[in-house]
């Protein structure tokens, strides 16, 4: 994530190779950055794309992934306001010398809870038997009407936590990054506001579900290194719903 924010301003483009854990519950999975964090970046002009090597899982993680991107000039303003309605979910139940039935069962659980309110939901399941490391768990991730708003989830299997429990945990807290009703989800709330800062002078303006304390903690960087004042509007949602967030500012205009 820290190279995705940094590397666009390098003097050249850039190709590295990472290696490590693959997938965890304290930073984004590979599979949630390769599918929702580069369309994120790309709305703002960067070319990047990811490769998964191998996966990596737990303490002894022998995960490998390779990441290229481009640098840029200047990056562009972006208009993210009408969200659209979801119109398919897809996922990736992923695991690293398991058993394959469980990435298997938990791809069938969280189907289960899914179609309940949408026909179009697909979950293809991922076994890597050359992992160091052990594990599974579900990324799902939620396209819109719009083509540009994606919402992405994940779970990675905790304890005795069955795998039936793991899918429908992921499906649970997709649909509660849904009804938030932001064009970006609550992971990628700091890297697009801080695009939207470093932008060019122009107004940029995205909707976002209720703001994480990521979002928060950018918007004061962002005043506090670059003089970036942005505004904040809230919007009404359906009854019962958390209202969305509207954030508009006008780029530092930050050149490379």
């Amino acid at each position: 994530e820290l190279a995705l924010m940094v590397l666009p301003f390098a003097k050249s483009d850039s190709k590295i190779r990472f290696l490590g854990n693959t997938q965890g519950e304290i930073d984004l999975s590979i599979d949630a950055i390769r599918v929702v964090t580069c369309r994120v970046v790309q709305l703002f002009g960067i070319d990047v794309s990811i490769r998964i090597v191998r996966r990596g899982c737990g303490d002894t993680a022998g995960g490998c992934v390779e990441l290229s991107i481009s640098a840029l000039r200047q990056l562009r303003s972006v208009k993210l306001i009408e969200r659209g309605k979801v119109k398919r979910i897809r996922g990736i139940a992923f695991s690293c010398r398991t058993a394959p039935d469980l990435p298997q069962r938990a791809a069938t659980s969280a189907k289960g809870v899914l179609l309940n309110i949408l026909p179009d939901v697909f979950v293809v399941t991922d076994v890597d038997k050359n992992s160091k490391g052990s594990g599974y768990g579900v990324i799902l991730v939620a396209e819109t009407t719009s083509k540009i708003a994606v919402i992405a989830q994940e779970t990675i299997a905790e304890g005795r936590e069955s795998a039936e429990e793991v899918g429908q945990r992921a499906a649970m807290l997709l649909l509660d990054q849904i009804a938030e009703g932001g064009c970006v989800d609550a992971h990628h709330q700091g890297l697009a506001l801080l695009f939207m800062g470093v932008g060019p002078a122009e107004a940029s303006t995205v909707r976002f579900g209720p703001l994480s304390a990521t979002g928060v903690t950018m918007l004061t960087l962002l005043e506090t290194f670059f003089g970036v004042k942005c505004a904040i509007k809230s919007t009404e949602t359906e009854e019962g719903l958390p209202s969305a967030t509207i954030v508009t500012c006008i780029g530092a205009n930050l050149i490379n």
